[in-house]
């Protein structure tokens, strides 16, 4: 393989429910470049690296739970010039990265993210997404950028640069890494190109509450970390 312009990396952890069509979808992009696609596994005892296997270029165990601590495994390990982050639950549209791609040819652009929507289209569901998409379109405008980690591109050297995900904090590691890699440049939403993710996050913490603790975690210019998440991957 050529050096790949694009390393998609998916940190799991038991996620055989989700992860094939994550990856089906990572395998089905309409991209002429060259890319890889990393699992960045933090132990799973269910059948995640079997089906990992059947398409993923690398897979790393991780030793320790903690999704910033699999993303961060899987960058070091990346080889292309672009770093694609994405959840084992989301998957992408076909044209995902050659928009993404398209978008990072302004040299002041350092983060790039779809559109996510949820797989369970209910006004329920649909409301807390398009709530945090024009809110994070506000803060990319703003200079202060809040990119949900879930389906989220970055330059590699850049994210380097700023020494990727702080490995420290068990949740907010996707705003606290938006507010440092904005000191080197811009931020972009596409509105065109889609990703879809579950609900489970919604589920888990209810609708009221997770959009009450990520506004005042971002409006206070702090992030969470305070336990609220247990590790999922």
């Amino acid at each position: 393989m050529a050096k790949p312009r694009i390393s998609a990396i998916i940190p799991t952890l038991n996620e055989e429910k989700n992860i094939g069509r994550a990856l089906k979808a990572l395998k089905n992009q309409n991209y002429e470049e060259e890319y890889e696609i990393i699992v960045a596994d933090g132990g799973s005892e269910d059948k995640t690296i079997d089906i990992a296997k059947a398409y993923a270029d690398d897979i790393i165990i991780v030793k320790e739970k903690g999704i910033a601590i699999g993303r961060n495994a899987g960058a070091k390990a990346a080889k292309g010039e672009i770093l694609f982050f994405v959840d084992g639950d989301t998957f992408l549209l076909p044209d995902v990265f050659e928009g993404v791609d398209s978008a990072f040819d302004n040299g002041e652009i350092v983060g790039v993210a779809p559109r996510v929507l949820p797989t369970d289209s209910s006004f329920k569901n649909i409301f807390p997404y398009w709530f945090f998409y024009r809110f994070s379109k506000i803060s990319t405008i703003v200079g202060r950028p809040m990119l949900g980690g879930m389906c989220v591109a970055y330059r590699k050297d850049i994210f380097d640069k700023v020494g990727g995900f702080d490995e420290r904090l068990k949740s907010g590691e996707d705003l606290d890494l938006s507010f440092r890699m904005a000191r080197f440049g811009k931020f972009r939403l596409l509105d065109d190109v889609y990703a879809y993710t579950s609900t489970r996050r919604l589920d888990s913490w209810g609708r009221a509450r997770y959009i009450y603790k990520y506004l005042k975690a971002y409006l206070l210019g702090k992030v969470l970390d305070k336990g609220e998440y247990e590790a999922v991957r």
